[in-house]
């Protein structure tokens, strides 16, 4: 991962973390991310992070430890930011099934903009 890559992919985590965003992922490669189907976390542990202490350098930290994955993505849940590693499906039921596997709390529908609750 190219140094500019680097930069870019954390500038713009942080960027929706300010903008309050309730989640957000970005592609290591600096491709378009899918707009449609659905992501899934857990292929790393996640990195939590109390909403009010969450830093730029969390979010650094984290893509450096990850810089061979292909997607990156940090959501809110209960006043915790998750940072996770994410595998893109098509299939809704491949998602899910991954998803329980994995014990994630929810799969990411980036067509409709919601998660859907796995657990």
């Amino acid at each position: 991962m190219s140094a500019t890559l680097y930069a870019s992919a954390v500038d713009e985590l942080f960027d929706a973390f300010h903008a309050y965003a309730p989640g957000h992922t970005v592609a290591l490669d600096g491709s378009d991310v899918p707009t449609t189907g659905y992501f899934v976390g857990g292929v790393v542990s996640s990195v939590v992070v109390e909403i009010d202490d969450m830093t730029r350098d969390h979010m650094a930290e984290f893509v450096a430890d990850n810089h061979r994955a292909a997607y990156v993505g940090m959501w809110e849940d209960d006043g915790k930011i998750y940072l996770d590693v994410s595998e893109h499906y098509t299939s809704r039921r491949m998602a899910e099934r991954v998803a329980r596997i994995r014990g994630e709390l929810a799969i990411w529908d980036v067509e409709n903009a919601q998660e859907i609750r796995t657990a």
